[in-house]
Parts: structure tokens; C-alpha cells; sequence
């Protein structure tokens, strides 16, 4: 009886160490995502709005050949994807608002009083630092982007190099 507790306690704390849950996975991976992002504050129509622009590359599951931002207003904003625009480096992307069931959220904090749009260039730029120009109806932002991670714990895939 002694020998069945012990394999029965060994097999509760083998089980509990064995790998994460999908859900912590998700969290992770969204937290992932914050190291990339960059958040704008600006008023419009008397309202005070943030714009929070992520940079995915980095977290995608599989690389991409294009560069992939998503840009959400919060609070909801009806702005139309024609009435935005974005350079990247001085290139044209393409913009589309995102759906409510679309995979990027997989990678993004995700809430029901924001407003989601995919920016996408169709090439990857071979620089550390993206440069944005952001423009909606009469405001304009401009942004940096680090390809390199902010956090003191990554790696880069290319050489085992600590950026920070």
C-alpha cells in the first residue's frame, strides 16, 4: 500500500511539471507581443484615445516574408481603413480592419472596445529600426521600431547574442 502512495504522489508531481497549458502558452505569447509594441496618446473629437501598435514579426509561428503590424484604437473609434495611412520607411502598406475572429489576435491583447486593423508591407526591411509615419483624417504620428526585443532575456536566432 506505502509503495501505490508513493508512485501515485510521484505521478500528481511528475504530471504538474510536465509542460504548460495551452492557455498559459496564449499569455505568454501576448506578453511576448508587449515587448514589440508602441502606444500613442492623442485626442480626437474631444475624447482621449490611445493607439497601440504592435510589431508581430518577431512572435508569428511561422516567419514571414512581409512585415506585419496590427494598430487598434481604444477606445472604439470609427475610423475607416481608407482614412488611415501608413508608411513604413518611406513605403506604402496595405490596410485592413481585422475581424473578430481573426488569428492575430492570437498574439495580441485583445478587447470588445477597440477597433483592430492589420498593416502589412509587402517585404521584410533588412534594418534593426523600422521608421513609421501614421496618419488618420487630419493627425500624424511618427514611431521607431526595434526588430530587436527589448527584453533582457532574448536571444537572437541568427547567433546565440544577448540584445539588451
Amino acid at each position: 500500500m506505502k509503495k501505490f502512495i508513493i508512485i501515485i504522489f510521484l505521478a500528481f508531481v511528475l504530471n504538474a511539471c510536465v509542460y504548460k497549458n495551452q492557455e498559459q502558452s496564449i499569455v505568454n505569447l501576448k506578453s511576448q507581443t508587449l515587448m514589440y509594441a508602441q502606444k500613442i496618446n492623442f485626442n480626437y473629437k474631444d475624447n482621449r484615445i490611445v493607439a497601440l501598435l504592435s510589431y508581430l514579426n518577431p512572435v508569428l509561428d511561422e516567419k514571414s516574408q512581409k512585415e506585419v503590424f496590427v494598430l487598434s484604437f481604444l477606445p472604439s473609434i470609427n475610423i475607416k481603413q481608407d482614412q488611415i495611412s501608413v508608411l513604413i520607411d518611406g513605403k506604402a502598406t496595405i490596410i485592413m480592419p481585422l475581424n473578430k475572429n481573426d488569428k492575430l489576435f492570437k498574439y495580441i491583447l485583445k478587447s470588445d472596445y477597440a477597433n483592430y486593423y492589420k498593416i502589412t508591407l509587402n517585404e521584410i526591411i533588412q534594418k534593426p529600426i523600422l521608421q513609421l509615419n501614421l496618419c488618420f483624417e487630419s493627425q500624424c504620428f511618427e514611431s521607431k521600431f526595434q526588430k530587436i526585443s527589448k527584453s533582457v532575456y532574448y536571444r537572437s536566432e541568427d547567433a546565440n547574442i544577448q540584445h539588451n
